[in-house]
């Protein structure tokens, strides 16, 4: 792929990034997932940690949410516990109840939506 990262891009012209944290938890072993599992390696069914937040940009005194994103990464990468020593305020964010929609969601595009 080519191209840079979205934060790159935004700080080249001069707009301030800011992450606000709203989700860390894990997506929980399933065969329904095999087509991911496949394109991180042909790995077991594993627990996959899971990273939402909010991506945010500031300019001119002007404050734009950009997107949501979230993050699942491979279980060789980081773990839940990994994040939590990553993000010392990640116990505040392990609740589903306000990202229920987007955990679903993530988890629908996971079972259907193999990319190569």
């Amino acid at each position: 792929m080519e191209g840079q990262s979205i934060g790159e891009v935004f700080k080249e012209n001069q707009w301030e990034i800011e992450k606000k944290s709203f989700f860390f938890g894990q997506i929980m072993p399933s065969s329904d997932y095999r087509d991911i599992y496949k394109l991180m390696g042909n790995i077991a069914p594993s627990k996959l940690a899971m990273y939402t937040y909010g991506f945010t940009i500031k300019k001119a005194n002007k404050s734009y949410q950009y997107a949501i994103i979230s993050e699942v990464y491979h279980p060789d990468y980081l773990t839940l516990n990994d994040l939590k020593k990553i993000n010392q305020d990640a116990d505040k964010y392990l609740d589903t109840t306000d990202v229920s929609q987007i955990v679903k969601q993530v988890e629908r595009e996971m079972k259907t939506n193999y990319i190569q």
